[in-house]
């Protein structure tokens, strides 16, 4: 998801500097790569943090289902 997120910083970046011509200086070109950088990050960033938080219940899961599990199957298993 992670990767998904820099492609799409990175195609919105590329798009910005194409439209902003092939004289531009490089400062101008830092620049709008900044503010292009502005308008898109928080919708990336709201992205990932519901995400993220879409996997918080599953550490109150309980049972065979639960913490338990998921640490038992970082173990060696014991036949």
């Amino acid at each position: 998801m992670a990767v998904d997120a820099d492609v799409v910083a990175l195609e919105a970046c590329h798009r910005r500097l194409e439209t902003s011509g092939d004289g531009a200086s490089a400062g101008e070109r830092r620049a709008a790569s900044d503010r292009r950088g502005g308008s898109f990050a928080p919708a990336i960033l709201t992205a990932l943090l519901i995400t993220a938080l879409s996997f918080l219940p599953v550490f109150a899961f309980t049972g065979e289902t639960g913490a338990a599990a998921a640490s038992r199957s970082r173990s060696p298993r014991r036949w």
